[in-house]
């Protein structure tokens, strides 16, 4: 994912970056339509170097220099739960390998399960956040993704 596009407005003191995060919640559904999850914490942080007071992320409420550190501390969450749960489901969890006629079933349920799992560990946490059920399954799965690449 290359560099969100954003306006800083120096004289109000606003950053304007759409989709980069919403306030009041945690990332949305596939980290706003993002391509990648692999540069998403280096623009959180990058965006919140810059010299402003409240960003508007294009939906919802302005928000403030917490709201992208709840954004980074929630990712650091998820990529914990979703490295653990890596660690507990099997590579052919949901699968029979004894029928398959090619291995490409296998990526999509062990991903499905492990964005299940990652889930649930994060319910007790930030299950009461906006969003939270619907937004986290497929932000898990890119997160899943990037630690099966990159890891």
């Amino acid at each position: 994912m290359p560099p969100i596009p954003r306006w800083l407005l120096v004289g109000e003191r606003v950053l304007h970056a759409p989709d980069l995060l919403n306030a009041d919640q945690p990332p949305f559904w596939d980290f706003a339509g993002s391509e990648r999850f692999t540069y998403l914490r280096d623009n959180l942080r990058e965006a919140d170097a810059l010299g402003w007071d409240y960003p508007i992320g294009g939906h919802g409420k302005e928000g403030s220099h917490d709201d992208i550190a709840f954004h980074l501390t929630f990712i650091d969450d998820l990529i914990a739960a979703v490295g653990k749960a890596m660690g507990e489901v099997p590579r052919a969890f949901g699968v029979d390998p004894a029928t398959l006629t090619a291995h490409t079933a296998m990526l999509p349920a062990w991903y499905a399960e492990i964005s299940r799992r990652a889930t649930e560990a994060l319910r007790p946490k930030y299950g009461n956040c906006y969003g939270f059920d619907a937004a986290t399954p497929p932000n898990a799965g890119m997160v899943a993704e990037y630690l099966f690449s990159y890891r």
